[in-house]
């Protein structure tokens, strides 16, 4: 029973929160920090690189000879429109 509510309670305040602001949140967060686009300039060729909280993926196109993977939990597709990025949603729930 309170798992139940507390999945509610997520679902209400926070997947739908975040799917409503998607669109305008990555538009406002289009712009790679200075510092992490020259870590990335930076690695050598074929790193592999896990962003975890990507977010709008952002950081996933600024070295193309990276391996780049990014993962969000509160990730929906439309906010990838812009990019030629490969999007699999994928749930999980611990």
């Amino acid at each position: 029973m309170q798992e139940e509510r507390g999945a509610k309670f997520e679902q209400q305040f926070v997947t739908n929160v975040y799917d409503n602001i998607a669109p305008h949140f990555s538009h406002t967060r289009y712009k790679a920090w200075p510092f992490v686009e020259q870590f990335l300039k930076n690695l050598p060729k074929y790193t592999t690189v896990a962003d975890v909280g990507c977010g709008n993926g952002k950081y996933l196109n600024v070295n193309k000879d990276l391996v780049m993977v990014g993962s969000d939990m509160y990730v929906t597709s439309n906010i990838f429109s812009h990019t030629k990025l490969f999007v699999v949603n994928i749930y999980l729930s611990c």
